[in-house]
């Protein structure tokens, strides 16, 4: 199940390499070939506040399966494509039912394990940090494989790797305990009519009156547009200033990946050090721990990213060596883990398993219409 939230985020990133392929091979404009990266993520909108609703009146393995089947197929047809806009279109609907993979599979998390269970802590982070990593690596793949073969190969991997997680993800029970309860009681399913008004009406009432909801989520949309620009930024300096291949922009995204992966050792410190001893204060007088301590490195990620920004800005001129624009991605990786993967902790733990599907849904349809606009 991890493994198929990863494909649909990596499917995304992986793409980068093949927009300068497809510009020579179908005769079309930059700013069109960039195109399919903000299509597959207008798919991340409505995707997740649908597919999410619908997990929580239908069960979350109907959803999540039938999704990832239904990705697979166009992510294959936008390989085969004889024009532009077939992977266009096609992407657009890879992203849309690709987009439950992430919320589903983090609604699932919490079905499975209570705030404050060790297991269910380092599954979170697994997942968290995995998501983070399919992002940050598919450049490097998608890059790599494209200057190998040709921009098609980018659908073809992406492909793959969904084929080889639903052999994993289809032999899995579901996790949502209310449908588990539905089927053995045998009731009747949730009208489909009850799960579209829950689908737009609950991810919205959550967002406008949930206090926490609006801060939280526009701050996440944030830093994952610092990412995407990270994803344009890179290839254009890099390629412009230092003559890099198109392999080489591929290998420059690797400190992302270092640093995302620094964070995991960290976070585990201060789960051990902060949160874990307010799980234990709150048991000596028979109550819950705060939800607020699972932001002490949200707080932390907020103060280095400014830095790093920084760092890329000031370095990436003539006359500076290229490492020094690179490695600032080494601290914005380590600061973007900090908190993406802090923040939707904090808000499984406040609103628990029922409604945590809405809010991860809320969380990701909110940041990805500012994404839309990131790349051009």
């Amino acid at each position: 199940m991890d493994a198929g939230s990863r494909d649909s985020t990596f499917g995304n990133s992986a793409y980068i390499g093949s927009t300068l392929p497809i510009q020579s091979e179908f005769r079309i404009s930059e700013i069109l070939a960039i195109a399919p990266i903000s299509l597959y993520a207008i798919g991340f909108v409505p995707g997740p506040m649908l597919e999410s609703a619908l997990s929580e009146v239908f069960g979350r393995q109907y959803v999540y399966k039938t999704a990832m089947v239904l990705c697979l197929v166009f992510t294959i047809i936008g390989g085969t494509a004889a024009n532009f806009r077939t992977p266009a279109v096609a992407r657009a609907f890879a992203g849309f039912l690709g987009s439950p993979a992430i919320t589903v599979l983090s609604a699932m998390t919490f079905d499975l394990y209570a705030p404050g269970d060790r297991i269910g802590e380092f599954w979170k982070i697994v997942n968290g940090v995995g998501l983070i990593w399919a992002t940050e690596l598919g450049p490097l793949a998608g890059n790599a494989v494209v200057q190998d073969r040709d921009w098609r190969w980018s659908f073809y991997l992406t492909a793959m790797l969904l084929a080889s997680s639903l052999l994993v993800i289809f032999p899995t029970r579901e996790t949502f305990l209310p449908e588990i309860l539905r089927k053995d009681a045998n009731e009747p399913r949730g009208s489909l009519g009850e799960a579209l008004k829950t689908a737009f009406r609950r991810p919205l009432h959550m967002l406008f009156v949930e206090p926490i909801m609006l801060p939280t989520s526009l701050f996440m949309a944030w830093c994952q547009i610092i990412l995407f620009v990270f994803y344009v930024a890179y290839p254009y300096i890099l390629a412009n200033l230092y003559s890099f291949s198109l392999s080489q922009v591929g290998l420059s995204f690797l400190p992302l990946f270092i640093g995302t992966t620094l964070a995991v050792p960290v976070l585990g410190v201060i789960d051990k050090q902060v949160y874990q001893v307010q799980v234990a204060k709150a048991q000596v007088v028979g109550t819950d721990p705060r939800p607020e301590a699972r932001l002490f490195p949200t707080k932390i990620g907020a103060i280095l990213i400014p830095v790093a920004l920084f760092w890329l800005g000031w370095t990436a001129r003539p006359g500076i060596h290229w490492v020094a624009p690179v490695m600032s991605g080494l601290l914005y990786g380590f600061a973007f883990a900090l908190c993406l993967l802090s923040i939707p902790i904090y808000k499984g733990d406040v609103y628990g398993a029922e409604l945590s599907a809405s809010s991860f849904a809320i969380d990701t349809a909110a940041r990805y219409p500012f994404l839309l606009h990131f790349h051009f």
